[in-house]
């Protein structure tokens, strides 16, 4: 017989003390993060590998036009440079054109018009110019590029017009290492006057790379696979 706390009516023991509802556990695994199935497949990394860069004269019967811009401090005083080359690789010309204050881009599209001016108005009439600026290369040779607004806009648009005239002139990009007499001439005859400034022979401190050019064994670099 059950026995009721004293006081309590029969009726209230289901109200008040109704019986103990049971508790249910359930057994759910939990797997380690070292499993399977949650380990990610590692990122590889790039491969690198060197390369020899070597300046090569143009064919006979061309010329070729190396260009480089320089700014010291990007934005800086800056300059631009331009050295053409005979098959032989003897050299043509020579010229450093002493911007102002201004970024390494205009100045990169600066050696650009610069070269392709100076070579039409030499007469030569198969030119190939190398720079070693991308950037540059891609906005003068991309005919979809449209930016009034762009800084460089009025040289990038006058490279397309030299490039129109009546002349085969092939414009390439290229490492740094097959570009060491233009960039020479930039980055160390900014003191010069203000416009542009002709070399009548190589300076002295330049003929040494021109040899390294023409007969050296190349230039180590480093690049991804």
């Amino acid at each position: 017989m059950e026995v009721l706390p004293a006081g309590a009516h029969p009726t209230n023991t289901v109200i008040f003390f109704p019986a103990p509802t049971p508790i249910y556990f359930r057994y759910v695994p939990v797997f380690p993060p070292t499993t399977t199935c949650c380990r990610q497949k590692p990122i590889p990394k790039p491969t690198k590998k060197t390369i020899i860069v070597r300046w090569n004269p143009p064919s006979v019967g061309w010329v070729k036009v190396n260009v480089d811009g320089s700014s010291k401090g990007n934005p800086g005083e800056s300059a631009a440079s331009a050295i053409c080359r005979s098959s032989e690789g003897k050299w043509i010309f020579g010229c450093t054109t002493r911007i102002g204050f201004t970024n390494s881009f205009m100045a990169e599209v600066w050696g650009i018009v610069q070269g392709l001016t100076m070579a039409w108005n030499c007469g030569f009439r198969k030119v190939i110019l190398e720079s070693d600026c991308l950037a540059a290369v891609n906005r003068v040779l991309g005919e979809d590029y449209q930016d009034p607004k762009h800084l460089c806009s009025h040289l990038i648009l006058a490279c397309r017009q030299l490039l129109k005239r009546d002349w085969i002139c092939q414009v390439r990009h290229v490492y740094r290492e097959a570009n060491f007499c233009a960039d020479f001439l930039a980055s160390n005859f900014r003191h010069l006057p203000m416009g542009r400034n002709c070399f009548i022979a190589p300076p002295p401190e330049l003929e040494k790379l021109m040899e390294e050019d023409l007969v050296g064994p190349g230039r180590t670099r480093i690049i991804k696979c």
